[in-house]
């Protein structure tokens, strides 16, 4: 996946100290034009745009924008970061450079740097190193952070905007690295606020006797060195501008957001607009739930966050697979292909329907299904291909879809706890196969308490899933979940509702105003739990005994769990259960160990010996005797009992660093 990254040029005409500063005249070209210039050598951008409000006397800066042939935006006038957001709505980007209108000498070279060390190690906020040079670098920003602070904040002056960032507690924050030290100088101001900030801009243009601002900042700073009476002509503010700045920092939240009170809960995920839409719902006596008003709503933003044309959502993310394999046809008589290392929920999902569910072998590094082995396991009474996206890291995709056209089979994709990790095509799990089924339970990515939802872009497909998770209502659709159209036809005693079998696995409104507030934040969600994991990484790079999920080339992993092969066992005579306490020991939350393998569980020992779904029950399931015969997965077998889990689920840089603290002192221990 190739992140976007785009150049926001915050500028204004209003300023008390000095009015009217970006208009103001060097060389033939007014400060904001020279800036524009220089902004345009920064290759790694994507697109560039001048970000201004909507006041009249900022008509000029957008004349200004389109006269240079870039983008302009206009927005909210207090609100800085508000004006951001809309901007990055507008046209879209992972990560954005703040560029201080102020900052006529913004280095190209800096700001490419943070650009590329974003995109190596992604982050929510790359920070400007203290001892830069003043107004050499700008702050690089992850878009789905400065969303959240949207969410959080209070107040609409956020004119010192970084404090949201870095002083929540919520957002990985780390610093440009820049390894020449000519740009470490605090004793030079570049950044213009006052009369003598524009003396210096001049003097340095008519040092280099020139009307371009393209040169290189570190050339600027080594004239600097030999004549430094020129950093004297303005650096002489540095102490006011500081103190000013000081003195406009706060930090106003919608409600306390303390280290404390985020570590000891989960609440950190939902402080979106989960209440307000709730409000909603609660406010209407639910006088939505016959319409579907925040299910519907929640299913457009999920088909347009995912590029799908259809999504209904589901009580759980049991009942979707349930739904999407009755949606396939699947029935008694036939088979479905799943993996053995998943939860038992994959399993009793084929049951349900009668079908037998068939075990294929998974890869002992990725631990997903294996494409060769799902071949072996076909067989004239295969209906469909479970591709289970473990641990947030998705199947061989191009492989499965492959077999299943040759064998005209279909493929539901089980994305409970894969949300937005992609394969090396940079297709989102879930949108690959021909039906997606995504959990929206307590631990997953997004969370409505329980519920789930199903992606497919096949209107017949969509269709019977809704009405088969809505009782066979025969006024559903494939977009619409309506039973209740016309009054007059409803309350008719000869009105005849059902003409298709269903279960109830509607989503209650109430969960579905949740969903709606945390699919709004996913980026932000996902991210958190990805930047653990690469934490978990680095501190693996140091141990041969524990062995990340292999992430195939080209693909992402979305990382609901950090999953490691622990071989301890072998190579230090440690058992997974003393590695386990001492982990504890150090302050970890715990080592969640694999589910043991779908066919080894009790109950499915006793369905296939019986047919019975309770020892103190007459047989239930005759049909499904002996449908344990022939299992052979040898990989799943041996890689269940080694494997780890390590929690993603931290939501502040405190406890993160607990849980890395924890396992890189486990490590050092044993070895």
């Amino acid at each position: 996946m190739v992140h976007q990254f785009i150049g926001l040029i915050t500028v204004r005409t209003g300023s008390s100290r000095l009015p009217k500063k970006a208009l103001l005249p060097i060389k033939g070209r007014c400060t904001i034009e020279h800036l524009i210039d220089r902004s345009k050598l920064i290759h790694g951008l994507d697109k560039l745009i001048l970000c201004t409000s909507t006041e009249k006397t900022d008509d000029i800066l957008e004349h200004i924008a389109y006269k240079n042939d870039i983008a302009c935006f206009r927005g909210s006038l207090e609100d800085k970061l508000e004006r951001w957001n809309e901007a990055i709505k507008k046209y879209g980007a992972d990560f954005f450079v703040a560029i201080d209108g102020d900052d006529l000498f913004a280095d190209p070279y800096l700001i490419n740097l943070s650009i590329n060390q974003m995109r190596k190690k992604p982050c929510d906020f790359l920070d400007i190193p203290k001892d830069l040079v003043c107004g050499g670098a700008e702050y690089c920003i992850a878009t789905s952070a400065l969303r959240r602070v949207c969410e959080i904040k209070d107040t609409k002056d956020t004119e010192m905007m970084w404090v949201y960032f870095k002083d929540t507690g919520l957002f990985g924050v780390r610093y440009l690295n820049v390894p020449d030290p000519i740009y470490h100088n605090k004793k030079i101001r570049m950044t213009l606020d006052y009369l003598e900030d524009l003396e210096f801009f001049k003097r340095v243009f008519n040092e280099f006797n020139t009307d371009k601002n393209d040169i290189p900042l570190r050339k600027i700073l080594r004239v600097l060195e030999k004549k430094p009476e020129i950093a004297k002509i303005n650096f002489f503010r540095q102490e006011q501008f500081l103190q000013n700045q000081k003195n406009k920092t706060k930090l106003v939240l919608k409600k306390p957001l303390n280290n404390k009170t985020v570590q000891t809960t989960n609440s950190w995920r939902f402080c979106g607009n989960e209440f307000k839409y709730v409000r909603e719902v609660l406010e209407s006596g639910f006088g939505s739930s016959t319409s579907g008003n925040m299910n519907t709503r929640l299913e457009r933003a999920f088909t347009k966050r995912f590029g799908v044309k259809f999504a209904v959502t589901s009580n759980s993310g049991t009942s979707t697979l349930h739904q999407a394999l009755a949606a396939f046809g699947v029935g008694p008589g036939d088979e479905v292909i799943i993996p053995p290392l998943t939860v038992i929920m994959c399993g009793y999902a084929v049951l349900y329907t009668g079908a037998k569910p068939v075990f294929a072998d998974i890869d002992p590094d990725t631990f997903l299904l294996d494409p060769l082995d799902i071949e072996r396991k076909i067989t004239k009474k295969t209906k469909a291909i479970m591709a289970v996206h473990l641990y947030g890291q998705v199947c061989d995709m191009e492989a499965i879809m492959s077999i299943a056209k040759k064998h005209n089979l279909y493929v539901l994709e089980d994305c409970a706890e894969c949300y937005l990790g992609t394969d090396n095509k940079g297709r989102i799990g879930g949108t690959i196969g021909h039906i997606g089924s995504f959990s929206f339970e307590n631990s997953k990515h997004l969370s409505t308490g329980d519920g789930g939802i199903l992606t497919t872009n096949n209107e017949k497909l969509a269709e019977r899933m809704r009405k088969f998770g809505g009782m066979g209502f025969k006024n559903i659709r494939a977009l619409s979940g309506q039973v209740r159209k016309n009054k007059d036809i409803f309350q008719d005693p000869k009105y005849l509702r059902h003409d298709t079998f269903g279960w109830n696995y509607r989503l209650p409104e109430v969960a579905a105003a949740v969903g709606l507030a945390q699919l709004e934040q996913i980026d932000f969600l996902v991210n958190k739990r990805k930047e653990i994991a690469a934490k978990y990484i680095e501190v693996l790079k140091k141990c041969d005994f524990l062995i990340p999920q292999e992430v195939t080339n080209g693909y992402i992993n979305s990382y609901w769990t950090f999953a490691a092969k622990y071989e301890g066992e072998e190579k230090k005579g440690i058992s997974w259960y003393k590695f386990r306490k001492k982990f504890m020991e150090n302050g970890g939350d715990g080592i969640y160990a694999a589910w043991a393998l779908v066919y080894n569980e009790p109950i499915m020992k006793t369905i296939d010996k019986e047919g019975k779904f309770f020892e103190d029950l007459p047989p239930q399931a005759l049909h499904l005797k002996g449908f344990l015969k022939n299992i052979n997965c040898p990989n799943a077998e041996m890689i269940q009992p080694k494997i780890m889990q390590f929690t993603t689920n931290q939501g502040i840089e405190k406890d993160m660093k607990i849980q890395i603290s924890a396992l890189r002192k486990t490590i050092n221990y044993f070895n």
